[in-house]
Formats: structure tokens, sequence, C-alpha cells
């Protein structure tokens, strides 16, 4: 198959990789930047209740270790997802999957 797009746009097949790529690469680069917008966009409890979504904790989880209303949870949620103009956590947690959030795993140190 590669042969065939490499024949038909007069390349040869090293060069059509060389731009495939590139330009897989470009794209990995502008969606890593736009999700890092996104991210900066959101407040730091918006920051850690995404953290936390994305390491797999449900809304009543995050809303003990936050010491927060789960109805907070639930509207901060809604919110992050609405940034990142994705449907659900899943989506979420996909497009954020090579993000390390060990940092937000740990207790917070007593008041």
């Amino acid at each position: 198959m590669l042969e065939e797009l490499a024949e038909g746009q007069a390349y040869s097949l090293e060069e059509l990789a060389a731009i495939l790529l590139k330009k897989a690469a470009f794209e990995q680069y502008q969606t890593t930047s736009l999700n890092m917008r996104h991210w900066q966009e959101l407040s730091q409890r918006q920051q850690e209740v995404a953290a936390l979504v994305c390491l797999g904790y449900t809304n009543a989880e995050i809303a003990e270790k936050l010491k927060i209303s789960f109805e907070t949870v639930k509207t901060h949620v809604s919110e992050i997802l609405r940034k990142f103009n994705v449907r659900g956590r899943h989506q979420l947690r996909y497009i954020l999957r090579r993000w390390n959030f060990g940092g937000f795993d740990h207790p917070k140190p007593a008041a």
C-alpha cells in the first residue's frame, strides 16, 4: 500500500516514510500543545480533580480525598470535560494518558 502511495506521489518509499513521520510528529506536538493550554486554563483545584480522574478515582473518592462536596466534584468534572472538549472521563484519560499524575495521588499533610 505504501509503495503504491509513494509511486503515485512520485516519492521513494524512504521519502514518503520521512514525510509521514514528520507529519505525525507535528500533529503530536500540536495536540500536546493544545492539551497543555487547556490544562493551564484550569484552576488549581480543577487540575487536582482532573489528575485524580486520570488516576481512576470516582467522584465520591475525589470528594473524600479533597474534602469537598460530591456536587462540587461533579461541577469541576463537567467544567474540565468542557474545557478539553471531551464527552467523558475515559476520553480525558485517553488524551492525557502519557502525563504523569503521580504527584497528585499523595495524601495532603494535616493542617
